[in-house]
């Protein structure tokens, strides 16, 4: 099964899933799988420009995970996340040529509660791509094979302008731009590393941003560690991403959302382990004017 629509632009494309009778297979060699997917459909492959995350189940591994990859659908090259999740949503992200992928980890309250877990980063390329919603398996003649179902819904793209771009390929069915958040200004900004992270503790800030058109640049300053950062992002709708860079080359990633009055905006972060001195420690983070 694959149902395929068409988006240019930068974009926050989410779908949730569902998912009856996804068991581990027992022999090796099988897997199971229900995607999301972009690509550049100009190519022979989503994996030669493309970003995908996918509720997976492998033989071999003998459990379930989230899958993501870029480059190749082989588990070497992709990033897995252990999970027995049979429902939650999708995510996937693009600014300009910054591609980021999540998965929803739902809280204590139940599905309204939890928080957006970046799963994959990736520099592709801004050039239109197709959405994809895949299932499947490769059971084959093998023994062992038992149906399953796969239900997506609540596909939901946001954008910060026309999805058409003047490429001839047209917006998504029901889908329009969303109102843009000004996000110029200083922001007080306080990140908190939980007990059990690396550098647990608070971290109070100053953000300067400016934004056009939807793209996010400043600068940082952070009082306790006496570390500046270069600020890059974007907001689209209500929903913010922003990277900083610090001069040592240090990253990291803040996603949340933006008020309705435009005040405040909160969310999560992670700094990237590949970075210089980087490391893999998730955060929440909060901002207020001023």
């Amino acid at each position: 099964m694959s149902q395929s629509k068409m988006l240019c632009g930068d974009f926050d494309l989410q779908v949730d899933f569902a998912l009856t009778g996804f068991i581990t297979p027992s022999i090796s060699s099988n897997t199971l799988f229900a995607s999301l997917h972009v690509y550049d459909p100009t190519l022979t492959s989503l994996a030669l420009n493309g970003m995908s995350i996918e509720r997976y189940a492998a033989g071999y591994l003998g459990s379930q995970e989230y899958k993501s990859y870029t480059s190749n659908e082989g588990d070497e090259a992709s990033v897995l996340v252990a999970t027995g999740d049979m429902a939650g949503r999708f995510r996937i992200v693009r600014s300009g040529t910054a591609v980021r992928s999540y998965y929803w980890k739902t809280g204590v309250g139940g599905a309204g509660d939890g928080q957006w877990v970046l799963v994959n980063t990736a520099t592709l390329s801004s050039t239109p791509w197709i959405i994809e919603l895949d299932a499947g398996d490769n059971w084959g003649a093998n023994s062992g094979a038992t149906p399953y179902s796969v239900t997506f819904s609540n596909l939901q793209v946001t954008s910060p302008g026309p999805m058409d771009a003047g490429t001839g390929i047209g917006p998504l069915a029901d889908s329009g731009a969303a109102a843009l958040a000004d996000l110029t200004g200083m922001w007080t900004v306080a990140e908190v590393v939980p007990p059990g992270q690396l550098g647990a503790g608070t971290y109070p800030g100053q953000w300067v941003l400016q934004n056009i058109n939807g793209q996010l640049s400043g600068f940082a300053t952070w009082s306790t560690v006496n570390r500046n950062s270069t600020l890059s992002g974007s907001v689209i709708g209500d929903a913010v991403h922003i990277q900083r860079v610090d001069t040592d080359g240090f990253r990291g990633f803040f996603d949340g959302t933006v008020s309705p009055d435009g005040s405040t905006m909160s969310g999560t972060g992670q700094n990237d382990p590949s970075s210089p001195n980087g490391n893999a420690a998730t955060y929440s983070w909060t901002a207020a004017r001023g």
